[in-house]
């Protein structure tokens, strides 16, 4: 029970704190800026991943959770309880945040503002490459300050390049809970999709990448 209880209040402060900051932005004339919401978001990943990563692994993110699970590392009952806390979190932040600010031209939507294609690519692309750091820690025994960190400042970049375009979501839940509290479902699919897919098919390709070095092993 700690595990869910930590993924879904990771999901809640990982929405309620960056989406916040994207709402506190428009609403007080570009205070913060493209850097600054996107440093509130890396930030926030990597106190969450330093905080919650001992007790629930800090997935925060139904594309981690799938892809763990298809690396073998989650079983298909926790994932689905993960993806369904990790959802909830995302919701309530931004039911929150409505209440909070009801006149608000948006809740932190992330919108295809670069159009559906380039909006899908930046998305699975950086989720990619979020997922294949995180591998690359777990393999190099990074610590978890270290990992924290990368994740981190790899979030925080990818705001800044792929926000203008895409929103820079890399992340179902995060795109979910406020566009279900505002309505807004513009191009939610794409959020929805492509961070699950990145996150796949590097997990795919590791565990191809296993098997193959496992039987040119059994073969040498």
């Amino acid at each position: 029970m700690t595990k869910y209880l930590a993924e879904f209040i990771g999901s809640f402060l990982l929405v309620f704190i960056g989406t916040g900051a994207t709402i506190i932005n428009t609403t007080h004339e570009n205070v913060l800026g493209l850097q600054g919401v996107a440093a509130v978001f890396g930030l926030t990943v990597f106190f969450l991943v330093y905080l919650l990563g001992p007790l629930s692994g800090a997935h925060l993110n139904p594309a981690v959770s799938i892809a763990n699970c298809v690396r073998g590392l989650l079983a298909p009952s926790t994932t689905c309880f993960y993806i369904l806390v990790q959802l909830l979190g995302a919701l309530l932040a931004s039911s929150v945040l409505y209440l909070l600010f009801p006149t608000a031209p948006h809740l932190g939507e992330t919108l295809p503002t670069a159009g559906i294609t380039i909006s899908f690519i930046f998305e699975f692309l950086v989720t990619s490459l979020l997922f294949a750091v995180l591998i690359a820690s777990e393999r190099t025994k990074e610590n978890l300050v270290t990992t924290s960190l990368l994740l981190g400042l790899l979030v925080y970049l990818g705001v800044v390049v792929v926000g203008p375009l895409s929103g820079g979501s890399f992340n179902p839940a995060r795109s979910i809970g406020p566009a279900l509290v505002s309505g807004n479902y513009n191009g939610i699919w794409i959020y929805c999709t492509a961070p699950i897919a990145g996150a796949t098919l590097v997990a795919l390709v590791y565990k191809l990448n296993r098997y193959l070095h496992h039987n040119s092993k059994i073969t040498a």
